[in-house]
């Protein structure tokens, strides 16, 4: 969900008085990455999303607050990118450092259906933003189920265990 304001003018629609317009947009996207390089500290990916969205516009004369008008307009956002994701190296850091890392990523969106509704969303974005390392979570999960699979499984009385009255 994002919000902002925005500031109409009588400039640009001469039908109403000065006004705003708060914009609310809803959408979602789903996203498939496949990576190009995936070293010990850091991986190179390639997202490609696709999604649907929702825009409420609504129009407020700007001297009263009272809204006059609404608007809901549809998008479909794709797009594509490239994603430099940072990681600790494994080792024999603290297990949680190394399933988190800082992800830098940027690329164009493309709205779908722009010639029909006029949403104006095309154009090139960036992020910075932090990153959960799942397959590291999930590789020291299975070694720890391992070990301690591997210790509930051992023989229970070995030869030096074994009580004096047994026979060898």
């Amino acid at each position: 969900l994002l919000k902002d304001k925005l500031i109409g003018d009588k400039i640009y629609n001469s039908q109403f008085p000065n006004y705003y317009v708060t914009r609310n947009l809803y959408f979602g996207t789903a996203y498939i990455e496949p990576f190009l390089f995936r070293k010990s500290w850091w991986e190179l990916s390639v997202p490609f999303e696709a999604g649907f969205g929702t825009t409420k516009l609504r129009y407020y004369y700007q001297l009263t607050d009272e809204q006059f008008d609404i608007h809901i307009k549809h998008f479909i956002p794709t797009g594509v990118g490239l994603s430099l994701s940072l990681k600790l190296p494994p080792g024999k850091t603290l297990k949680p450092l190394r399933w988190i890392g800082i992800n830098f990523l940027g690329g164009y969106r493309y709205d779908v259906d722009e010639h029909e509704w006029n949403t104006d969303y095309d154009g090139a974005f960036w992020s910075i933003s932090g990153a959960i390392f799942l397959d590291r979570v999930l590789d020291d999960y299975r070694t720890w189920k391992h070990k301690k699979d591997g210790s509930n499984n051992s023989p229970i009385g070995t030869p030096s265990e074994t009580s004096p009255n047994q026979k060898p």
